[in-house]
């Protein structure tokens, strides 16, 4: 079991977070120094888009509503809001643009474990239609 710098255990697929794209927005999300990072990447070769939310906005509307994902997703971010600022638990996120085509939702966790609930079963790679792809990476420091 690999263990971050806040000596957590970690699970094996979690990835080092130094020379990562983790480099570039560690230091706007994450004031809080947590150690754990969820990066989700939404490529849509098809469209392309200067605005952040338009860019989520369409490509909500474009991958299949899957209800139970949804809810686990749902029920994690306010499990995560409501402690946040009592120190049990924290969970901060935010929307980046990298290119017209390409859309990263990092996730910044005090623990791991509120990470890997994100996604059950764990797809690090997932094609919906032959233009949108999306890609989620675990990072630790």
């Amino acid at each position: 079991m690999v263990k971050n710098t806040a000596n957590q255990s970690v699970p094996k697929y979690f990835k080092p977070a130094r020379g990562t794209i983790i480099d570039y927005y560690r230091q706007v999300l994450d004031r809080r120094k947590w150690k754990n990072y969820l990066v989700i990447t939404y490529e849509d070769k098809f469209d392309g888009y200067n605005n952040v939310f338009k860019f989520l906005q369409s490509v909500k509307k474009k991958i299949p509503f899957d209800y139970d994902t949804q809810l686990r997703e749902h029920i994690i971010m306010k499990h995560n809001e409501a402690y946040v600022n009592h120190g049990r638990d924290g969970l901060v996120h935010d929307y980046f643009l990298h290119d017209h085509h390409t859309l990263h939702h990092v996730l910044c966790s005090k623990r791991p474990d509120t990470l890997e609930l994100m996604t059950k079963p764990i797809k690090h790679k997932e094609k919906i239609t032959k233009y949108i792809t999306i890609y989620r990476n675990w990072y630790y420091e």
